[in-house]
């Protein structure tokens, strides 16, 4: 008996060591991608960033709702996705996206639930070209000249790679994650128009 006992613990011990740790997505707080972002010799806009997060004391509940839909929904555990929240440094400002599977979902519209189907499009294009290294090397940015602008946090997984990343003001169209969130910014206001 004790012969199986011991096997049965180290394999318990073993599956476990070899099943992934489960990711939730609690409001995340950005605070490595404010400390990390890009800032110019001129222009240091991580308060700014900072003033972001701040303004969205008065959405706590919708920040909950939003990483209570990712959870619920497996995003996470899927291999491609982003995570996409807004807010302004100068008053109090949320909205939220999820692109996963050719898709870009907001949770956050006044209409309720929106899904936009991007297949074929730039947006589409450029997310599922996005590699590992890609993600990893993505810094985000902390200039502009721009008083009380828009702040962009984004949550970027592909395969195992996952990185959190901020940007104040106008994204860089000379970076990936620029490109990504001008392409997501793009999709939204084209969506916005149609209706």
């Amino acid at each position: 008996m004790k012969k199986y006992g011991i096997s049965f613990t180290l394999l318990a011990s073993l599956t476990a060591c070899l099943l992934p740790p489960s990711m939730h997505a609690a409001p995340f707080d950005y605070m490595d991608a404010i400390a990390n972002a890009e800032t110019s010799p001129t222009s240091d806009r991580r308060d700014d960033l900072r003033r972001c997060l701040r303004n969205w004391q008065t959405y706590k509940d919708a920040r909950n709702a939003f990483a209570d839909h990712v959870n619920r929904s497996g995003v996470l555990r899927s291999g491609r996705f982003v995570l996409f929240e807004i807010g302004n440094s100068g008053f109090p400002r949320f909205g939220s996206l999820v692109l996963q599977n050719s898709t870009l979902e907001s949770s956050t519209d006044p209409m309720g639930q929106k899904s936009l189907d991007i297949h074929g499009s730039a947006l589409d294009k450029l997310f599922s070209r996005l590699t590992e290294r890609d993600v990893l090397s993505m810094q985000g940015q902390a200039y502009s000249e721009i008083d009380d602008g828009d702040c962009y946090f984004l949550t970027v997984g592909v395969g195992p790679a996952l990185k959190h990343v901020a940007i104040y003001g106008k994204p860089s169209d000379s970076t990936a994650v620029g490109q990504l969130v001008g392409e997501i910014l793009r999709n939204t206001k084209q969506d916005k128009k149609k209706r």
